[in-house]
């Protein structure tokens, strides 16, 4: 018996990968044969994490294996807009002046500034507050049209701040674009300054220090290529990144809820694709800005729809 195969159902139609049937001998083979790809939606809620630590990670088991999964994305999200623009979850709150070997801390306090005059009234209150009359002379102003920080000094000593600090005191230069001076419009970590001349921040205020945030998805497998390539300063953020929210202050403001999604332009999603099918039982998610801090939503919880590919 001959051991050619024969395609009995190949004409001039059949297209080069559809499946087909080859005879082996005695033997029938069928090639090409996929099984058919469907979708299913797994809505994940804060609200009902399984646990929740201190870094932000919520941690989620289904009831039921998600079996064959081919891939996943994020279709929209509910994002309460319940975080401050200033505070120290952010590192964004505080700074340092050194006056005749004196260190005096600034700490403002966490909270929504929705002006850059009420974040400049909260500074200047502040250095009155807790410098003991040491910086009586030192005041924080605006440009006429509120675009620029201008520090005087109305007397003849020589003070020098500090923007690159925590609110422990201790010098942070890892992300110095994150600061409060950086939002004041200060580009340096430091400046020294008397009478003479007062200091003009190099950039506009910038009240609006969260513009992005960043929807981690870590699924407990591997065997992908993630789409999103995140580099800071020194180093890339995490490669469980599934989705990108670009926020909207005016839409969106304080107290609100921004819904994200491809149609509207604020989600911009990955698809997650394994080599290889996958089974999912427990994610762990996390809502981080854009230099990879996990975000305070102040108690808020969060949820995302989540699209699984299977066979």
């Amino acid at each position: 018996m001959s051991n050619k195969n024969t395609n009995i159902y190949l004409d001039a139609k059949t297209s080069f990968l559809e499946p087909s049937v080859n005879q082996y001998g005695g033997h029938m083979v069928m090639t090409n044969v996929k099984k058919a790809t469907r979708v299913k939606y797994v809505n994940i809620d804060t609200r009902f994490a399984d646990d929740y630590s201190k870094t932000g990670y919520y941690i989620f088991t289904f009831p039921e294996k998600q079996t064959n999964i081919k891939g996943i994305r994020i279709v929209t999200v509910e994002t309460p807009v319940s975080f401050y623009n200033f505070s120290s979850s952010l590192g964004n709150n505080s700074f340092q002046i050194t006056y005749n070997g004196s260190i005096y801390p600034v700490d403002i306090s966490n909270g929504i500034y929705n002006t850059a005059a009420s974040l400049v009234t909260q500074i200047n209150n502040q250095i009155q507050r807790d410098s003991q009359n040491a910086l009586s002379n030192i005041s924080i102003l605006t440009t006429p049209d509120q675009q620029k920080s201008i520090i005087t000094n109305s007397s003849l000593n020589k003070y020098t701040i500090k923007f690159n600090t925590d609110s422990s005191g201790n010098t942070d230069n890892h992300y110095l674009s994150s600061k409060l001076g950086r939002a004041l419009g200060f580009k340096n970590s430091s400046y020294t300054f008397n009478s003479t001349t007062p200091l003009i921040s190099e950039s506009s205020i910038n009240i609006n220090t969260v513009r992005y945030l960043y929807l981690v998805v870590d699924e407990f497998s591997s065997g992908f290529t993630n789409s999103f390539i995140c580099p800071l300063q020194h180093s890339l953020m995490s490669k469980k990144i599934l989705g990108r929210i670009s926020l909207d202050n005016t839409r969106f403001p304080y107290g609100s809820v921004q819904i994200s999604n491809t149609f509207n332009a604020f989600l911009s999603s990955d698809i997650r694709y394994y080599n290889g099918a996958v089974d999912i039982q427990k994610i762990q998610v996390q809502l981080v800005n854009e230099y990879g801090v996990p975000i305070d939503l102040n108690g808020q919880d969060f949820s995302f729809l989540l699209e699984m590919t299977y066979e």
